[in-house]
């Protein structure tokens, strides 16, 4: 390898598994060979302990010549971090370092800026994402961050610096370089602690090019301190993305300022800011202002304006002369707030390309502005106006006003509420549309005759489409005869989609009527699940069949059976033979439709995929559909079989046909019964091929088993086999697995769920393990592994088998015979990423064994399940040691597993502080007792990732929410979304949890279910909650008074991003008069409102 070799410039490393010798393997090859390599990617690799030490060791590692270093979502170590910060900072001409989702806690962060900040200094983009950094670590980092005296772009983002982990980072006052052009916080973590130093930092730039602010929590006096300190210096920024993010008046004025001193300004985003109305707002700025006329790009999707920021953002766009791309989705621009704008707009702003108003509210008026504005633009290539109510003048004064524009290419109206009134002007408006190629009027409602009709009336040959998207509209027969008339004269049609369109009687016939000797050059069309009557068939049938370019022919759900299914494929021949893909799934054939339709697939000799999935066969169909497949037919990649009871005869043929696919890779057979006869013993001689071969569910006899483990052993490039619920008792699984030779050893997942072998065949089966190289996921569940079965296939399996990402006993029946050997296999895989133990009874001495005999090296763990699962309190201590030893541990699940009494305490007793990465947590129906409490409010402070915590009937008795909730930190307070379903609260425990809620920075939906928040347990509640942004809030089923009720309402008027309320539970009339009341002037909008019938029951 050393003396043939090739040059490379970049070298990027993918989920590749190293050992020590390898590693060191690799290290000197690119050290001696790779002369040039000027960028290195590390991407998914543990490079903990000796494969790190080895890799970067640079006592014997001279290479120092990298440009580019990027280490994302690796496994790091602290013995390891020292050596690659010396590497790091051996690379005197590394520009780009990018550290993202790789574990830098504790002494790891620490180690590896320490070597940084004090050697490294040529960078000039920087990079660190989703990292939980120490106080110590952060302060280093600052320094190294200082000491880039190149620096150009600085992006940090998902990073938690609040307290005094931020006061660290920005100790000296040149945290930002001030020749930094990039600047990037995104779901970054400040507070106020850090607001002088911050603004001093800002206050030093003069170069910044880019900033990007996104969902980022800072206090409102940093806002206006950075935002004024940059005010004096920074004025030359050409990219501001701000997001996400709540400001009151004072701050939205100096936000204003600072944009408008930008006059090189080319991007501006302002999406999802909500302007808090601390009283009357006034228009501060001079009318004789100089606003930056730069722009290319505007977004100001989802912001929430009065009618006075409205007039400034109209006056700002004014001076836009350049502007190409605007977003106002999800905006109200009703009343004086559209009109302040697009009047604003349409004073000098005559190049816009891309308008997009996704979801937007209009009126009357500030349509007709909008109108107006889209009139005067030249060169308005995309219209998106999706999910609008355009009904009566509101679409009138739209369409009429903008009847001069001639330059679209695109329009898109999906979804939109038209009628007869506004369909005559919107039909001009296309009809002038000379340069459309495409047409998006999806799932609207065209019931109108005349209405319907009027928007393709005379525009036939006024555009040449390439695309028409009309899913699931309504058509009546005058409209279907004009849609008709208006395709057919769309000579470059490609893509024709009417799935979901009824077509019945005469409405389809006059559709397809009108388009049998026109626009053949579709390539693709779409009719799943329509209603088909015998004529429309052969009207249908006749239009595909001059389709000479089709590629792709969707007729997915529909009913072929009978006169309807011969008219549709006798109509078809071999003009149209360039089909690629055809779906067929869920229909249903009758035995001469299917012989028409395997005639019509003879002919397309480049067919790649056939779906047959579902499909209802009457009688012998399948075997005639095949029969009439010719060998022409041999590109096909992926093949369904599931579900079959063949025959002899039926077998031979469709085996003659999958025989004579040259390029099959996916075959499935499932829930099929295959028993022995001579035909089907050709399953050996199948394609070579196959990278997946599904026999999940099939009956299989013992002659046959062994052709189909012939099968499988010659399939070299096979990445997945599934037995799931295959029949494999008895001699079927030896049979099976012996006859798998060593060509087959790259699967990369194997399921043997549900399956039931013999000892003799667990043998074979673990033979067939150890030949696999690669394999990543190993399917074991709701198997009997005891007596000598388990024995038998894990014994000595570690020595063979350790790369292992994906491992699934749920439901295993485990002895102690075989936990010894399951354990030491477990403990050898050192990339484990998932275990399912599910269902699992890990009582008597089989927990310990098992946990016990797992060794250290199994410490990559990141989704660990243990639903349903029964411990006892010794089983329990030997789990939380072993859960203590994966430190990337993401999600955890003890749903429906008893942890009450000794079982929880051993349990979190032993998890001490070590594990503490946790972004789900899952305690449902985990019976959580008093005395577990604590240590569990513990555990949950230490999850400073945490982003689901699920409690739904975690306990029942008061004091345990008490001790829980009265526990937990303020660093658990990343969580978004919080199920506390039957639980049971006091009136203690109700604001100690209100207070856990309102500490939630990024808190995205809540759910309380069947709790009684009566009097002052539900007051204490929403009295704690006060000061949360919470997006959704669900309430189902609560008891809930007045009382409590006046504070669920002072929580409601408080919020500001609330999305979705959903109500469902019984209250009193004077209860839910007050509250509907409230709801009624709440100052934001919300997208969805859900009131259940029992919400208006007393």
């Amino acid at each position: 390898m050393s003396t043939h070799y090739c040059s490379i410039r970049q070298l990027e490393l993918v989920e590749a598994q190293f050992n020590e010798k390898s590693a060191c393997f690799l290290r000197n090859y690119i050290e001696k060979n790779q002369t040039e390599m000027k960028a290195l990617n590390f991407r998914g690799i543990d490079l903990r302990h000796s494969i790190g030490l080895e890799m970067f060791n640079v006592s014997v590692c001279s290479l120092s010549i990298l440009c580019q270093l990027d280490i994302i979502s690796c496994k790091l170590s602290e013995d390891m971090s020292l050596c690659l910060g010396k590497f790091i900072s051996n690379q005197l001409k590394l520009k780009i370092l990018n550290i993202q989702s790789s574990s830098l806690d504790g002494k790891i962060g620490e180690n590896l800026f320490k070597t940084l900040s004090d050697s490294c200094y040529s960078l000039e983009k920087f990079s660190l994402f989703n990292t939980n950094l120490s106080e110590q670590a952060v302060s280093l980092l600052g320094m190294t961050i200082s000491n880039q005296t190149q620096l150009k772009s600085l992006c940090l983002r998902q990073t938690n610096f609040a307290g005094r982990i931020g006061k660290s980072l920005l100790l000296c006052n040149s945290y930002v370089r001030s020749t930094v052009q990039q600047f990037k916080l995104s779901l970054t973590e400040f507070s106020a602690i850090i607001d002088t130093e911050l603004g001093e930092s800002a206050s030093d730039q003069s170069n910044f090019k880019e900033i990007v602010c996104k969902d980022i929590n800072f206090d409102e006096d940093i806002k206006e301190n950075i935002l004024q300190k940059l005010n004096t210096t920074c004025v030359s920024v050409e990219i501001i993305n701000i997001s996400s993010t709540e400001m009151n008046v004072n701050t939205s004025e100096i936000l204003i300022i600072f944009i408008c001193n930008q006059m090189n300004l080319q991007n501006l985003t302002l999406c999802n800011i909500i302007i808090k109305n601390n009283g009357i707002i006034e228009d501060k700025l001079s009318e004789d202002i100089n606003f930056p006329s730069s722009l290319h790009e505007v977004q100001f999707q989802k912001c929430d304006l009065c009618i006075v920021k409205s007039k400034i953002m109209g006056r700002f766009l004014s001076f836009q002369m350049h502007l190409l791309k605007i977003n106002f989705s999800n905006m109200k621009l009703e009343g004086n707030v559209g009109e302040n704008i697009f009047k604003g707009l349409s004073n000098n702003c005559s190049s816009i390309e891309d308008l997009n108003l996704t979801n937007v509210q209009l009126c009357q008026r500030s349509a007709s502005y909008l109108g107006n504005l889209i009139n005067r633009q030249t060169n308005l290539k995309i219209l998106c106006l999706k999910n609008i109510n355009l009904e009566g003048l509101i679409g009138v004064n739209l369409f009429k006003n903008s009847n001069q524009s001639t330059s679209l290419k695109k329009l898109c109206m999906s979804y939109c509420k038209f009628d007869s009134e506004m369909t005559r002007h919107l039909q001009k408006f296309i009809a002038n549309q000379r340069k459309l190629i495409s047409i998006d009027l999806r799932n609207t409602k065209l019931t109108d005759e005349r209405g319907a009709g009027e928007i393709f009336h005379n525009i036939s040959a006024t555009c040449s489409l390439i695309e028409i998207l009309l899913n699931g509209i309504c058509l009546g027969e005058m409209a279907a005869n004009k849609l008709g008339l208006f395709i057919s004269y769309q000579t470059n049609l490609k893509i024709l989609e009417l799935d979901k369109v009824k077509f019945e009687g005469i409405v389809g016939e006059n559709l397809f009527s009108n388009l049998l000797n026109t626009s053949n050059f579709i390539r693709k069309l779409d009719f799943r699940n329509i209603n088909f009557t015998t004529t429309l068939a052969s009207h249908l049938g006749k239009f595909i069949n001059n389709q000479k370019f089709l590629k792709t022919l969707i007729l997915k759900g529909n009913n072929l059976k009978g006169e309807i299914g011969e008219n549709l494929f006798k109509s078809m021949s071999s003009s149209c033979c360039s089909l690629e893909i055809i779906d067929i799934s869920g229909c249903k054939l009758s035995e001469k439709t299917s012989s028409y339709l395997g005639k019509f697939l003879s002919y397309q000799t480049n067919l790649i995929g056939l779906n047959r999935e579902k499909i209802e066969f009457e009688g012998r169909s399948e075997e005639f559909l095949f029969g009439e497949m010719k060998s022409l037919c041999s590109l096909i990649k992926k093949l369904d079989f599931r579900n079959g009871n063949y025959r002899e005869n039926a077998a031979i043929i469709i085996l003659k046909f999958v025989f004579n696919q040259s390029h099959l890779e996916f075959l499935y057979i499932e829930n099929t019964i295959l028993e022995a006869s001579d035909g089907i013993g050709r399953f050996e001689t199948l394609p070579l091929h196959l990278t997946e071969i599904r026999l999940k569910g099939s009956v299989i006899s013992e002659y046959l088993a062994s052709y189909i483990g012939k099968l499988i052993g010659n399939q070299m490039k096979m990445k997945e086999l599934n037995l799931s619920k295959a029949k494999l008792e008895g001699r079927v699984g030896e049979n099976l697995f012996k006859n798998i030779s060593n060509c087959c050893c790259f699967l990369k997942e194997l399921d043997l769920s549900y399956t039931k072998i013999s000892s003799q065949a667990a043998y074979y089966l673990r033979l067939f393990i150890e030949k696999q190289t690669v394999l990543e996921s190993l399917d074991l569940s709701h198997m009997n592994l005891g007596m000598e079965i388990g024995s038998t296939l894990f014994n000595n399996l570690h020595e063979h088998l350790s790369f292992l990402r994906k491992l699934s006993l749920q439901k295993s029946i485990l002895d102690e015979n075989m936990v010894r050997y399951l354990g030491e296999f477990i403990g050898n895989q050192i990339n484990l990423y998932m275990i399912n133990f599910g269902e699992v009874d890990f009582c008597g001495n089989l927990g310990e064994i098992l946990f016990s005999n797992i060794s250290s090296s199994c410490s990559s763990v990141e989704i660990l399940d243990l639903s349903n699962a029964k411990l006892d309190s010794t089983a329990a201590k030997y789990l939380g040691i072993f859960i203590r030893n994966q430190y990337g541990l993401k999600t955890l699940s003890f749903e429906n597993t008893d942890l009450s009494a000794s079982i929880g305490e051993n349990l979190f007793w032993s998890l001490e502080s070590s594990c503490s990465s946790l972004s789900a947590f899952n305690f449902q129906n985990s019976n959580i007792c008093h005395a577990t409490a604590p240590c569990i409010g513990k555990f949950l402070s230490l999850q400073k990732k945490l982003r689901v915590l699920n409690f739904d009937n975690a306990f029942s008795a008061e004091i345990v929410g008490e001790r829980i909730f009265k526990t937990i930190t303020e660093d658990c307070c990343w969580i978004e979304y919080l199920n506390l379903n039957h639980i049971c609260l006091n009136e203690q425990s109700a604001y100690n949890l209100g207070k856990i809620i309102s500490n939630q920075r990024h808190l995205l939906m809540i759910s309380l279910k069947e709790i009684n928040l009566n009097g002052s347990i539900g007051g204490s509640l929403f009295k704690g909650m006060f000061g949360a942004s919470v997006e959704a809030i669900s309430l189902s089923d609560i008891a809930i008074d007045f009382y409590a009720v006046e504070k669920l309402g002072e929580f409601l008027k408080s919020q500001r991003i609330m999305q979705s309320i959903i109500f469902d539970f019984k209250l009193d009339s004077e209860s839910k008069n007050h509250l509907l009341d409230v709801i009624s002037n709440l100052q934001y909008n919300l997208e969805s409102f859900g009131l259940d019938p029992n919400f208006n029951k007393e």
